[in-house]
């Protein structure tokens, strides 16, 4: 009874647990009297979820109740950025933002209240990731390790109770998320490194969202720097050639910050950097200066932490919309086709004299493509099918990582589909902050 409770307390963070084993204990009765008399259990726990939604509209939520943790994911002591390197000592920063900080080797778990629909996952997949959890990840190209933190957006009263682990750090800032990453390679990179994004189906546009995108690419071509919009080959059309996904990207010096250490001496991802490195905010000019002298000649025994909100007023990862000059929010997947969407670090490799010569290939086809840093992301408010998802991150036939992955498409619900469906409708109509 306590593992259904708490699956209830996992979709409603808010729920007391006596509403929770109430819940669970309907649930049970249910299966007890299938197919005797559903129908009046079905009304009963649609009205309880009906009664939740309302009052976490109207911003009383019930107290939060909490049943004994297990523990979480991603949250193990962190490997190394490379065979030789030692883990750096957190910062200590000063004022509001000194409790922020903590070591990777005391880093607690995120509480069940405290999780939000942000999923993502590197590709080749190793298992479903979190917000506010440190992840690392191997390639034959670079070490990585990744952080990504954000609002709840979808949940108004906490972001106006500040009840998120890095409230500290979005107190007076706009911006809605923010991803770092840091990076030592094993090899250098050839050429320029671009920060993109791919849609992984293909879909023609109309005309009127022809005209968003647009508005769009001119808006970020303004913050990041020139943009490469791509719509896309249809696959359908290009026989035997190879088809570019819907893509865009812009350079290197579109992130935020850069922060250059020795291997060892990087920053605690998880704390406040302030002070350090180069902001793109302080002048373009010279920030692309420095970003271009230094990715641009970089060595195999530095560690690069990068940084990237700038964009996230306009992408928003959990609702999946997407802002156009005007105030309007589109449905992301008009514009980007079904979830999820794919991030990456990347430049592009040709082969001198071979059919992709870069004299006359200027798409940036998936087979040019040398990958730093790749991984997808979704909401668990729309979350992507199954099988699509399961292609997209290449996903091994572990039974753990199918498990992981699949428990999250399916937001634990199992047999309840109905009663998802309710509290995911719920979810989307809550009103935005």
């Amino acid at each position: 009874m306590e593992a259904q409770a708490a699956m209830f307390i996992g979709a409603f963070p808010s729920l007391s647990s006596a509403t929770a084993l109430l819940l669970a204990l309907a649930t049970a009765v249910d299966a007890a009297s299938a197919p005797a008399r559903p129908g009046l259990v079905h009304l009963l726990l649609f009205l309880l979820a009906a009664a939740y939604a309302v009052a976490q509209l109207a911003g009383n939520g019930p107290a939060s109740g909490k049943l004994p943790q297990s523990g979480c994911k991603g949250q193990d002591a962190p490997r190394l950025l490379g065979r030789h390197s030692a883990v750096a000592a957190p910062l200590k920063p000063q004022g509001k933002e000194a409790h922020a900080s903590a070591a990777y080797e005391a880093r607690k778990c995120i509480e069940p209240r405290h999780e939000d629909p942000f999923r993502w996952s590197f590709i080749p997949s190793t298992g479903t990731n979190r917000s506010h959890g440190v992840y690392e990840h191997e390639t034959d190209l670079c070490f990585l390790r990744m952080y990504v933190m954000g609002r709840p957006v979808h949940d108004r009263q906490r972001v106006a109770d500040q009840d998120f682990p890095s409230a500290w750090h979005f107190e007076g800032r706009k911006r809605m998320w923010e991803v770092r990453m840091q990076l030592r390679f094993k090899q250098v990179p050839k050429g320029p490194l671009f920060l993109g994004l791919e849609y992984t189906t293909y879909q023609p546009l109309s005309a009127f969202i022809r005209r968003a995108e647009a508005l769009i690419v001119a808006s970020v071509s303004r913050i990041m720097g020139p943009v490469y919009k791509s719509p896309g080959d249809d696959p359908a059309a290009m026989g035997d050639a190879e088809a570019e996904p819907p893509c865009a990207a812009v350079p290197v010096y579109a992130f935020d910050q850069l922060v250059v250490s020795e291997a060892g001496e990087e920053p605690d991802i998880t704390s406040s950097l302030e002070g350090l490195g180069w902001l793109r905010a302080d002048g373009l000019a010279a920030y692309r200066r420095q970003v271009e002298a230094t990715v641009g000649a970089p060595s195999t025994d530095k560690v690069y932490t990068l940084c990237t909100w700038s964009v996230s007023q306009m992408i928003d990862t959990i609702n999946w919309t997407v802002g156009i000059p005007g105030g309007l929010r589109l449905d992301a997947t008009k514009l980007a086709g079904a979830p999820p969407t794919i991030a990456a670090l990347y430049e592009l490799d040709d082969i001198e004299g071979s059919e992709l010569d870069a004299q006359q290939e200027k798409r940036h086809l998936i087979s040019r493509r040398r990958y730093y840093a790749r991984f997808a992301y979704w909401s668990a408010l729309r979350p992507p099918q199954t099988d699509h998802l399961r292609k997209v991150l290449q996903l091994q036939d572990t039974p753990a990582t199918q498990d992981t992955v699949e428990r999250d498409v399916s937001s634990g619900w199992g047999s309840l589909g109905w009663l998802e469906r309710w509290s995911q409708f719920f979810c989307c109509v809550s009103p935005r902050n």
